[in-house]
């Protein structure tokens, strides 16, 4: 017979006995762990960012449409002094995702997100999370984030890349194409956590470096492309590894095994190595195929550029 054990919830402050120092800095290193709850992919954070004479715990970016990130967190029961800072931190920094972490939500904090998800617009998105922890017998403790509260349409936010007028055919026809190249690099391969697809002809992935991103794209140009983007706030840093990773051309050419192009973006703060083929999202009878030739090259990508990319950047 089958031993069963008991799930056992934790008090998450005898877990994290300080908000700042213990739980704050975990989010921080575990921003995948939230950004898989907000279907998002959250660049690294800054901690404790400056709002007049107060600080943000954490703010952040969805490393696709550069959306400001900002999160504040409190390890015991919600008040009104933390939703007051919140809305005190979003207005400073021109937040248009705000996310409350807390141990638990009171009824009344609650109503008040679903309120201003009622009546702020669709650019504004606020989120309640739960922060609990579990273990079983005498396992080590485990983390879950959970949503309690959300805007009502969970995906609003992707119709703003097509302006007030909703989503474009042709709009709807990325955020497809990508939603199920996405949801096959994260079942068959585990490559991200992102579940939400945008209304653009683009998607990042970001790695497990900071600033460091693989893309797979349509190009006006009427081109398919895989590629590594360097897209850290600093040109010259991106540049720096650009450089560096040019060096060996040859030998990272080899072992792709095709030809790169070796892109520096001049007047971008970002820099591109990237795989090319032709394609085009009126192509419906070959959309398939760019989907199989984006996945492999991503994937390949990353297991030829990844280890290099860390040598430099560690």
């Amino acid at each position: 017979m089958v031993k069963l054990s008991k799930l056992e919830s934790i008090d998450v402050r005898d877990v994290w006995k300080s908000e700042p120092y213990g739980f704050t800095p975990w989010l921080a290193q575990n921003l995948d762990e939230l950004g898989a709850v907000l279907g998002l992919e959250l660049e690294e954070s800054e901690a404790e960012s400056p709002v007049g004479d107060f600080s943000l715990d954490l703010l952040s970016r969805d490393i696709n449409d550069r959306r400001v990130v900002v999160i504040e967190n409190q390890l015991g029961t919600t008040d009104h002094d933390h939703l007051g800072k919140l809305l005190t931190y979003a207005g400073g920094k021109g937040a248009q995702v705000v996310v409350w972490v807390a141990g638990s939500f009171r009824a009344e904090h609650r109503a008040a997100i679903d309120w201003l998800n009622q009546r702020t617009d669709t650019d504004t998105a606020f989120f309640g999370i739960k922060i609990e922890a579990w273990k079983i017998g005498d396992s080590d403790t485990a983390p879950r984030l959970n949503l309690v509260a959300w805007p009502n349409d969970w995906q609003r936010q992707t119709s703003r890349a097509s302006g007030s007028g909703g989503p474009t055919p042709k709009m709807e026809s990325y955020q497809r194409f990508f939603q199920k190249l996405m949801d096959e690099l994260r079942e068959r391969h585990g490559f991200t956590s992102a579940k939400v697809a945008l209304h653009q002809n683009y998607y990042n992935f970001k790695s497990d470096m900071a600033g460091i991103q693989y893309t797979a794209a349509f190009v006006s140009s009427g081109l398919a492309v895989a590629q590594l983007t360097l897209y850290k706030n600093d040109k010259s840093a991106n540049l720096d590894i650009f450089n560096r990773l040019k060096a060996d051309e040859a030998s990272l050419a080899e072992k792709m095994g095709q030809d790169l192009v070796w892109d520096p973006k001049e007047n971008a703060v970002y820099c591109q190595v990237r795989l090319e083929r032709e394609g085009r999202i009126e192509d419906d009878e070959m959309l398939d195929d760019i989907r199989e030739w984006m996945i492999e090259n991503l994937l390949r990508i990353r297991e030829v550029f990844g280890p290099r990319v860390r040598e430099i950047v560690s």
